[in-house]
């Protein structure tokens, strides 16, 4: 079997154990260390594989390399490309992934149901590795290293022939539907609480618009004092303007304390005689 091995450096422990583990059995080239997109892509030119192997992190938006996640489109593409007829997930939570490539290219996978601590991924995969190389046989091989009761391993192989795992994909199809349900009741939950919050902001900006143009002609020159008196004491603060109108930094003090005041008082007016 012409086997590719994926396994980028990203902090799983025992990920170097499984890789040895799986050259020892099936003598794959491996992509390891630093691996890129454009790293699996160069691989794809020098064979035609039978068996692409991925050992790394994994959910439910793809497949992690050390340049980010590669999505279940652009994955489906890959192995595609690669005329691979089984592929491993040796990851976490990528059983969608795994049924999506099946569905769609029909080719056998191997991937996990939940969440792998290392040690369980490298003791399956390490035994996958030995039951392949020794049988030749997907169905096999998994039933001789899967973890007991299909809890953290499953296959998508030939449902024709598993009753049993053809009910289990059929659970799992209506989980997914479940679980995008879910997202659409939430993103719809969301949008209804943006636009109420919306039309607050519009309904009080309304109610301020409204005030503002039913003010009499003594508050709006009030409004405007206030306003212009709040910001006049601002060139005083410069030592150049202070020297051109000729006054020192104590009395140009004094000067902005009586215009803040001046204006809270205007403020006060406009608070107070609004109300009444």
């Amino acid at each position: 079997m012409n086997v590719l091995l994926i396994a980028p450096d990203l902090g799983l422990t025992a990920v170097n154990d499984e890789v040895r583990a799986v050259s020892l059995a099936l003598h794959p080239v491996i992509l390891n260390g630093t691996v890129t997109r454009r790293d699996v892509l160069q691989a794809l030119q020098s064979h035609i594989w039978d068996v692409i192997w991925f050992a790394t992190h994994g959910n439910e938006r793809g497949i992690k390399l050390s340049d980010g996640y590669i999505t279940i489109n652009d994955l489906t593409a890959i192995v595609r490309a690669s005329n691979a007829w089984l592929v491993i997930l040796n990851t976490c939570s990528s059983r969608l992934i795994g049924l999506e490539l099946h569905y769609e290219l029909q080719v056998s996978v191997i991937t996990t149901v939940t969440e792998i601590d290392d040690i369980t991924a490298y003791q399956t995969g390490a035994l996958l590795a030995q039951a392949l190389a020794k049988t030749k046989d997907v169905k096999a091989a998994y039933d001789m290293s899967k973890p007991g009761q299909n809890a953290s391993y499953m296959l998508f192989y030939d449902y024709l022939h598993d009753e049993a795992t053809e009910t289990r994909t059929i659970l799992m199809l209506n989980e997914w539907g479940y679980k995008l349900s879910s997202k659409i009741d939430a993103l719809e939950r969301r949008m209804n609480q943006e636009i109420n919050a919306l039309r607050k902001d519009i309904d009080q900006l309304n109610i301020n618009i409204d005030i503002a143009v039913r003010l009499s002609p003594l508050h709006h020159m009030v409004f405007i004092g206030a306003f212009v008196l709040l910001f006049l004491p601002i060139p005083l603060f410069y030592v150049e303007v202070r020297e051109m109108l000729g006054i020192d930094w104590q009395l140009a003090l004094s000067l902005a304390i009586l215009s803040y005041t001046a204006s809270a008082v205007l403020w006060s007016y406009m608070w107070w005689g609004g109300r009444r």
